[in-house]
């Protein structure tokens, strides 16, 4: 046997020969610097010791790296350290403020930043905490210079380091904010015109540094600041103490980012809780280089200086105060027993015990049959309803179930009372008669939904468990595909639905899910795969009637869930379910009255698709739109490349990629349907201003539409075009005619008819007039457009209070009827 010394030594082990010829690995004394090795003469290297040998390699050139390039001086690996800390808060931190600001809070509002800097806090300590130098349980990672002060007092921190520590931090801030700034830099000028405000409407100068309230006073500012940066530091020196109760090994980083966010949200109103020198200086330095100017020192009455040094006075105070109250009185035991360590090494046998059986319960569960949590019924009209057996579904054929029809279930919502509302009989008893020819189920899962909300909505994932294993069984034993399902899920039953699709095993998917007003709190902002998607089917529809917020939460969900997401009335309420609607749901339900008032835009959703069912010569027609107040205008009729769909059941399953928000307008009451028109009007060569108010009225082939009250948003001048929507709820058919009234003001009658009366030459004045170009009104349901002209030859002029017939254009006749021709044959 021959031993060879080994070039690259590993300080942990000592390998020695055996008798039998082999080796032995033992733990050496720390201080070896020698590994011996034995070799068998003869044998070769096998995959492991190749492995072995690679990594030895890899560790060589890292170790060869680090003494090239590595830092010797701790001060130069803490500077590093600072720096970056506190570029990582800056990036999180102001970041968050960008994205709130210049969305308009489309993107953000107040809690967005609060987490962000939480999150920027939590990450910088996260990543420098290792490195620095102060005798701390998380050892550095200051990120603040007000922290360092503290530390120095309380002599965790060398002096003679604390300017470094100041520079690092300072420099680190600013590289934040240059990275910020370019990351937005785009968004940034499209939101100012290229011009960067300190104050005002578009400031943006607040994105980077703090500025006062218009409320608070130098004195109140300074104040503010010193109990806010004082509270900062007791907390985190309670936190970071060895000798307190303290924090998890590990965890003092999300603790001290949970104390940024309770500052945020109870301290922030004054000025936005900056509590941090460098975070606020080191920024506003950036902004006065970058191009907003020296005003950010100005602005707020030279406010610039509080935030600087309001904190650190703020720092100092707060480590007095630790420092008398409670750093002063800790008992100095003889051996400290309540270690971090010892904790863990306390709770650990605990946890495996545990670990061990939940994993002994998951194995029994699994040995066990499948015991559903619902209770599935065949609904049969006009007969008891039949239970359904996932475990016995050879009786499913005496209940009525025919495999060869498709399969709708039914999945209610949160319960308040424990009861199966009447909706969902309805509804059952309205696809049975209106499509005959299907089996419907109802899922009842009560026991789960009667509970507190956040309770049942956690059940959702086991109730669509229950659906996907009844689905399963179907399979199984009727060899039923899942295309021929239809699952309808109501407020949490909707996501039901979804977690069923998505537990469904194989490639094959449901055929649809249809999610009628699914619930918000709990779901709203959720990834697709903690809620309804639309990867949960092959095609999945959506309907959104409550998704009006109060604070902060609306009933139903308002993101885009679906293929198709409708919008009726733009989601949020629901006409007819008003309070001052209350007497005609009492006199309609009687004592349940009230409560219907309550569900009412909620439960709408339902009524909608049962209408669908009812009135199929009435079917709703939505219209792709970007968003509510864009379709009120009327520019949204449009039905090209699917823009255009059926509400309801009847709606035309196109897939698309991504998720389309269609609107729509409907009646307070069954039937829903309303016509949409999209009446377009020109004004040419207006060369008074005027605020005039229309009144119009449409014939058609079958109706006339009665007065409709037109206002122009705005006073008119120069050459402009208008677009109003327009809702009806009748069928005008081939629009023929339109009278327009222009609506003068009591004052200027009054005035007119004084001016005549009083100067004899008044009568010959030229009245105030209206100059019309094109008039055009757009069938949403045809997509047909009409246009109109004057029916006289005295021009398209319209005087005050003059009433003004139009009539279609007789060359209009011709070209519409081919486009209609088109449209029927597309």
């Amino acid at each position: 046997m021959r031993v060879k010394e080994e070039k690259h030594i590993h300080p942990t082990h000592l390998t020695l020969p055996t008798v039998g010829g082999g080796t032995l690995r033992t733990q050496p004394h720390r201080d070896s610097l020698l590994v011996v090795g034995a070799v068998c003469p003869g044998r070769r290297k096998t995959s492991r010791s190749r492995r072995r040998e690679g990594g030895k390699m890899e560790n060589e050139s890292k170790r060869k790296m680090k003494e090239r390039f590595g830092l010797r001086r701790d001060i130069f690996k803490e500077f590093l350290a600072e720096f970056l800390g506190i570029f990582v808060l800056i990036l999180f931190g102001c970041g968050s403020v960008a994205q709130t600001v210049l969305s308009k809070g489309a993107f953000g509002e107040p809690l967005t930043i609060h987490v962000g800097f939480t999150l920027g806090v939590m990450m910088a300590v996260y990543m420098a905490g290792g490195v620095s130098g102060s005798q701390v349980v998380i050892v550095g990672a200051h990120v603040n210079p007000a922290v360092s002060l503290a530390m120095v007092i309380l002599g965790k921190l060398p002096l003679k380091k604390f300017p470094v520590y100041v520079v690092a931090q300072f420099l680190g801030a600013f590289a934040g904010s240059c990275a910020v700034y370019g990351f937005y830099y785009d968004a940034l000028m499209e939101y100012t015109n290229g011009e960067l405000a300190v104050t005002g409407a578009n400031a943006t100068a607040n994105i980077f540094a703090s500025y006062p309230a218009k409320h608070l006073s130098v004195l109140n500012g300074f104040v503010d600041q010193v109990i806010a940066t004082g509270a900062l530091i007791l907390c985190i020196l309670a936190i970071t103490d060895k000798k307190n109760i303290g924090a998890p090994k590990g965890m003092e980083p999300l603790c001290i980012g949970l104390i940024i966010m309770a500052i945020g949200v109870s301290m922030g109103l004054n000025c936005g809780y900056p509590i941090n020198p460098a975070r606020d200086l080191g920024p506003r330095f950036f902004t006065a280089v970058a191009g907003w100017g020296m005003d950010v020192f100005r602005a707020g009455g030279c406010w610039w200086w509080i935030p600087v040094a309001g904190p650190m006075v703020g720092g100092a105070v707060g480590a007095g105060v630790y420092f008398l109250f409670i750093e002063l009185h800790h008992p100095e035991p003889e051996k400290q027993e309540n270690n971090v360590q010892d904790k863990y090494e306390m709770l650990m046998p605990l946890l495996l015990d545990f670990r061990g059986a939940v994993d002994t319960e998951q194995r029994r569960a699994l040995k066990e049959r499948y015991v559903s949590s619902s209770v599935f019924t065949l609904f049969t009209e006009g007969e008891d309803n039949c239970a359904l057996d996932p475990l016995q579904l050879h009786t499913l054929t005496s209940c009525g179930f025919n495999s060869s029809n498709p399969l709708i279930i039914i999945t209610h919502g949160w319960s308040v009372d424990g009861m199966m509302e009447s909706w969902v009989l309805r509804l059952a008893t309205t696809l049975k008669k209106n499509l005959i020819d299907v089996n419907v189920v109802i899922t009842d899962w009560l026991s789960l939904a009667h509970q507190h909300y956040p309770t049942a909505a956690q059940s959702t994932r086991t109730v669509g468990k229950d659906i996907a294993h009844l689905l399963h069984s179907l399979q199984e034993n009727y060899q039923f595909p899942a295309r021929k399902v239809h699952l309808i899920g109501y407020s949490l039953g909707a996501h039901i639905s979804g977690f069923a699709g998505s537990y469904m095993e194989g490639s094959e998917k449901i055929g649809r899910i249809t999610g009628l007003d699914p619930a918000g709190p709990l779901f709203e902002g959720m990834s697709p795969t903690d809620r309804l998607s639309p990867d949960d089917a092959e095609f999945v529809d959506a309907i959104h009637t409550f998704t009006h917020e109060r604070m902060g939460l609306s009933v139903g969900i308002k993101q885009a869930v679906a293929h198709y997401d409708f919008y009726p009335n733009g989601g949020d309420f629901q006409p007819g379910c008003d309070l001052q609607n209350i007497y005609e749901h009492i006199s309609q339900y009687g004592l349940l009255g009230f409560e219907q008032t309550v569900k009412c835009a909620h439960e709408r959703s339902v009524h909608l698709f049962i209408d669908s069912l009812l009135n199929k010569d009435k079917q709703s027609m939505a219209y792709r739109c970007n968003d509510k107040s864009a379709f009120d205008k009327g520019v949204c009729l449009d039905c090209r490349k699917n823009r255009c769909n059926t509400l309801g059941y009847n709606i035309r399953k196109v897939h698309s990629g991504k998720s389309k928000r269609l609107y729509l307008k409907t009646r307070p009451r069954m039937p829903y349907k309303l016509y949409h028109y999209q009446f377009r009007i020109q004004f040419v060569n207006q060369m008074e201003r005027v605020d005039p108010t229309l009144t119009i009225s449409l014939s058609g082939t079958k109706e006339e539409s009665g007065e409709l009250s037109i206002t122009i948003p705005e006073t008119i001048s120069g050459n402009k075009t208008y677009t109003f929507l327009i809702t009806l709820d009748k069928d005008l058919g081939h629009l023929m005619m339109l009278k327009m009234h222009w609506e003068g003001s009591a004052l200027w009658s009054n005035m007119w008819n004084r001016v005549q009366t009083i100067i004899p030459w008044g009568s010959h004045r030229r009245k105030p007039l209206l100059t019309v170009g094109k008039i055009s009104v757009k069938a949403g349901e045809t997509q047909e457009r009409t246009y109109f002209c004057a029916m006289k030859n005295d021009g398209q002029q319209i005087e005050v209070s003059q009433d003004k017939e139009f009539v279609r254009c007789k060359e209009d006749t011709p070209r519409q009827h081919r486009r209609n021709h088109n449209l029927e044959n597309s």
